[in-house]
């Protein structure tokens, strides 16, 4: 796709209708490509929806003196891998709180390996909702290295920086390309202004 052009291109299966409610919506991006702000958009327009953004969770984590605390500060730090049940941790305990049964659920950033989608896809199996759609915000790493430079983050330095994005090629490509496969992805220009993101997104998902 070329991201220089405006748009959104969604590969979703015809045929298959979707409540408007109880719907899992997937932002998924390399680092710097705005999935935060465009979650808080997307939260804000589907009222009582439960936002879930891993990243956040795992920085206020960091943060405790405590030895998962010193263990995922080290991590970040170094832009390495939190081993898999961080995310499910972090999503089940928000499910357990927070989800009544028929609420919206954005979940910023995660999955981000096939065996978290594929949990993720039982899980809401199981629960009797539908399977999550996926937002993916394309944008060039040299673009993005830029905006994650200028944002200044104390975890944005350079190594951790090209750390997060050799991890984006190895594990989350393979997720955007495992909900293209199963007909639940749309793509979006992740280089436009936020407000162009914003525009795309919502009309993709009225074409849902």
């Amino acid at each position: 796709m070329n991201t220089n052009k405006p748009g959104a291109t969604t590969a979703v299966a015809r045929g298959r209708r979707r409540p408007k409610r109880g719907r899992t919506i997937i932002l998924l991006g390399i680092s710097g490509s705005g999935k935060g702000t465009q979650a808080s958009l997307l939260s804000g327009h589907l009222r009582g929806s439960v936002n879930i953004s891993t990243g956040d969770s795992f920085r206020r984590m960091a943060k405790k003196k405590n030895l998962l605390g010193r263990f995922l500060a080290a991590i970040l730090k170094e832009g390495d891998l939190v081993p898999y049940w961080g995310p499910a941790y972090v999503w089940l305990t928000r499910f357990f709180e927070r989800l009544k049964g028929d609420e919206d659920v954005i979940l910023d950033g995660a999955p981000r390996r096939i065996e978290e989608a594929r949990m993720l896809d039982d899980f809401m199996h199981d629960l009797g909702r539908p399977l999550p759609i996926a937002i993916y915000l394309e944008l060039p790493p040299a673009a993005a290295r830029q905006r994650l430079l200028k944002r200044g983050r104390a975890d944005d330095n350079r190594r951790a920086i090209l750390e997060r994005f050799r991890f984006f090629k190895a594990y989350v490509r393979p997720v955007v390309g495992y909900y293209r496969r199963h007909g639940r992805l749309i793509t979006v220009n992740g280089g436009q202004a936020a407000s162009a993101v914003w525009r795309d997104i919502k009309r993709a998902l009225r074409r849902l």
